[in-house]
């Protein structure tokens, strides 16, 4: 009878790891055809494919794999095509650590590892796994080490734990962010209130300077329209009383008929209108206007 034809009332020898495992060439591999396995791996498979725990088999020095039902769930997307791969290929992203468990136990160790965490690619997408490991040697049929047996428990309270504190992680950076953004909204609606005030005084004083403008433009033109009356009104009142005299307006203390200066008794004679104004150089009456 060949290997794990009957299952003897055992689920996991008959599951579909026994399956699986009987219907791939092992030729390919340096194990051989199943019928030439020694009868010490024969038992430790089956061994293996008895626990609901999820056990894997690494034989040889290259560490080919062997694994049960409960192992092809943990390995997600890597099942089935780790079956019969060397150890390093089937896990490449923790290649180096598989490596020292395989020499370890070759040469007679065990090893065990509680809530060991390692990146693994078991669907595609690196992911922070802790697991609790336990290996030991498996024996040839000469009593020496020939393989590992590795228990392997995805410690689930770890992993849950682990997400949580990541999600607060990520919880308290969005809030601070809120924070931080609400902050520079606030900071933005005070500066945007203080420009509009700055405006505001801005347009204020610009109204008064306007209106000041306008005051002062106003009252120019009112003693314009005060003064340009005044100063007809003497001109024609000196042409009247010096009739066929020549006459000039005092303009910047000068005499505008001859351009010299005019006294400063003769201008303020000139101003009041009531004596007559007379420039000294020329002779022409002075009028102020």
């Amino acid at each position: 009878m060949q290997f794990l034809d009957d299952s003897h009332g055992c689920a996991g020898w008959n599951g579909e790891m026994a399956g699986r495992i009987r219907a791939f060439d092992w030729s390919l591999t340096e194990l051989g055809n199943m019928d030439t396995w020694p009868r010490s791996l024969c038992s430790a498979v089956q061994l293996m494919l008895a626990s609901p725990l999820p056990m894997v088999m690494l034989w040889g020095r290259p560490g080919y794999m062997i694994y049960n039902d409960a192992y092809s769930k943990f390995a997600g997307g890597r099942h089935p095509y780790l079956l019969g791969s060397p150890v390093e290929l089937g896990w490449p992203e923790v290649a180096e650590f598989n490596r020292h468990v395989v020499d370890t136990c070759l040469a007679g160790g065990t090893l065990s590892y509680r809530n060991k965490v390692l990146e693994l690619l078991r669907d595609g997408v690196p992911e922070d796994v802790w697991l609790d490991l336990y290996y030991s040697p498996v024996a040839d049929d000469d009593g020496k080490p020939a393989g590992v047996m590795a228990m392997v428990v995805e410690n689930l309270k770890a992993n849950r734990s682990r997400l949580e504190d990541a999600l607060l992680e990520v919880l308290a950076r969005v809030e601070t962010a809120e924070s931080e953004n609400a902050s520079s909204q606030q900071a933005l609606a005070r500066s945007e209130a203080r420009r509009a005030a700055e405006e505001t005084d801005l347009a204020r004083e610009s109204e008064r300077l306007n209106a000041a403008i306008a005051s002062s433009d106003s009252r120019r033109t009112a003693q314009k329209a005060k003064i340009l009356p005044r100063s007809l009104t003497v001109y024609e009142e000196v042409r009247r009383r010096h009739s066929g005299n020549a006459v000039a307006r005092i303009a910047g203390g000068n005499c505008a008929g001859c351009r010299v200066a005019v006294p400063e008794t003769v201008r303020r004679r000139a101003f009041s209108g009531d004596e007559l104004a007379q420039c000294p150089n020329c002779g022409r009456i002075l009028y102020v206007g």
